[in-house]
């Protein structure tokens, strides 16, 4: 009986050993910069993971503010960010897209959004847009 436990137990370590790293998710890092004027008014943004449907994070932005969200789903993440009465949406974090790079970059301005992946060079992607 204790050699039949022991060899359960055994066979469980061993293929836990592994698999482990086919289900442990790597840790990525979104950094949000509001790269708005002074006066401007705050910026509310909230993200939710695709497929669960749950908060990943929110923040209420001030002109010259960074929020940081980590990743740890290998799943899509969508940010809503509203701005008055406009409002824009982005996929923040796409693993096909995003594979191989830990760090990405959204710029919110009076554009909307922009991405990058090395913080200097920024693409447009979504522009505000009225409710």
């Amino acid at each position: 009986m204790a050699s039949k436990f022991f060899f359960s137990f055994l066979i469980l370590f061993l293929s836990l050993q592994f698999c482990t790293p086919i289900f442990t998710p790597t840790l990525r890092l979104i950094i949000f910069i509001s790269a708005f004027p002074k006066r401007a008014p705050p910026i509310y943004m909230n993200c939710t993971v695709a497929s669960y449907g749950f908060e990943a994070g929110s923040h209420t932005f001030k002109p010259v503010d960074i929020y940081r969200l980590n990743v740890a789903f290998v799943d899509t993440h969508y940010c809503r960010g509203v701005f008055g009465l406009k409002s824009a949406s982005v996929r923040a974090y796409e693993p096909d897209r995003d594979q191989g790079h830990g760090t990405m970059f959204w710029k919110i301005d009076l554009y909307g959004f922009s991405f990058s992946y090395d913080n200097s060079t920024f693409k447009e992607v979504a522009p505000w847009k009225w409710k």
